[in-house]
Parts: structure tokens; sequence; C-alpha cells
């Protein structure tokens, strides 16, 4: 039963059936406790042998199938996942912060995306030339995400004013603008002061591919 026990840590799939003629019900349990699947005590009957040999072999046999469906489901649940992924979740940044009606949102998708397909997160890029392979006026597009922006650094300045330990003003005052800036939008909303706080628009694309790929890494950890 120690040698059951030390293989059955290191390969723990093994199956083992146990034939003793001791049939003390402390030495069962602890077989059965240690790793034993079936325990045989004798006078052995071969009709019982050959039955539960069949039986562990039916048993490793289905443990197999449903390990392989398994996989394939994930495997599958994956593959979905990465295809539409990252729009899925940036429209739930979006939503989540109030601007997933706005003209500017479809824009803000197609450039995260981007961002995240060619791994841009970390480099310095031109925005103009990445709204230029998608229409032929990037400046209209970069004022629609402009606009977007900063009608969202205005949504998270209210819920901050409203209750500074808020989920969604914890979640992104700082991922997706700097937090001075919310500050200062916070202070002209409550009339302190007559300037406005100011979006960086890639802090701003860069925070939201941040927050799409954090949500990638939780759903494939779970799905391992």
């Amino acid at each position: 039963m120690s040698l059951v026990k030390e293989v059955k840590d290191i390969y723990p799939d093994i199956q083992f059936i146990m034939i003793s003629q001791v049939n003390s019900k402390d030495m069962i349990g602890k077989a059965y406790k240690n790793g034993i699947e079936y325990y045989i005590s004798k006078p052995i009957n071969a009709i019982e042998i050959e039955t539960i040999i069949n039986k562990v072999k039916n048993n490793i046999e289905r443990d197999n199938k449903l390990t392989n469906i398994r996989q394939l489901i994930q495997g599958e649940d994956r593959k979905i996942f990465k295809k539409f992924n990252y729009e899925d979740c940036l429209k739930k940044v979006l939503y989540r912060i109030g601007i997933i009606g706005e003209a500017g949102s479809s824009d803000l998708i197609i450039i995260v995306n981007y961002i995240i397909k060619n791994n841009l997160k970390n480099k310095n890029f031109s925005l103009k030339k990445i709204c230029l392979e998608y229409t032929d006026n990037p400046k209209t597009m970069e004022q629609r995400m402009r606009r977007a922006a900063n009608l969202a650094i205005e949504n998270i300045a209210s819920i901050g004013l409203e209750d500074f330990m808020n989920e969604i003003f914890m979640d992104y005052s700082n991922s997706l603008f700097n937090f001075e800036q919310v500050r200062i939008e916070m202070n002209y909303l409550k009339n302190k002061t007559n300037k406005r706080g100011k979006v960086d628009l890639k802090k701003f694309l860069y925070g939201l591919a941040y927050h799409c790929e954090k949500i990638d890494t939780e759903y494939s950890e779970n799905n391992l």
C-alpha cells in the first residue's frame, strides 16, 4: 500500500487492483484511501477478477474519451473566443464608460483591434497612418474618436464625484486617462475651474487594448 501511494502521487492515472487474503476492514479501507480501485479477497474467483479487470479497462477508456472531448470543446471555445474576443471586450468596456452609442465607438474598435493584432501596444505609432488604412479622411476619423474619448473622461469624472470607490471609476480612471486630468475634469464639473481634463488619445487606445488583453488572459487561464 505504501508503494501504491507513492506511485499514485507520481502517476495519478495508473489504476490498481489489490488481491490479498487479509480481510481486515481497516486494511481494506486504507487500501482504498491510498488509491486502490478494487480490492479482491482471497480465495480468488477467476470470473470476478476478469470482470473487475474489464471494469477498470472500461473506466480508463471512458476517462480518456471524456478528456479528449473536453480538450476538443475547450480548444474550439478558445478559437471562437479568439475570433470574437477583442471586439466583444471592447464593446463591453465602451458600454461601461458610456460611449458605446457614440459615432467614434466603431472607429475605436477598429483601431484597438489593429493595435492588438499588430502588437503595437508598447510601441509608438502613427495614428494617422493607421486611420489611412480604413478611410480617406483620417482627420475626421481621429476627431470622432477624440470626441468619444472626451465624453468618456466626463463620464468617468461624474462617476468619481458620486462614488470615488466605484468599480468603473477605479478600473478606468487611471488606465484610460492621466488621473490628474480626471481630477481636473472633476473640478470642472463641480464648477471649481473653467479648465477641462484633457485626453491623451494614444493612452486611451493603449488602455482599451490593455483591458481587452487582460480579459482574454483571464479567460484562457480559466479554461486551460
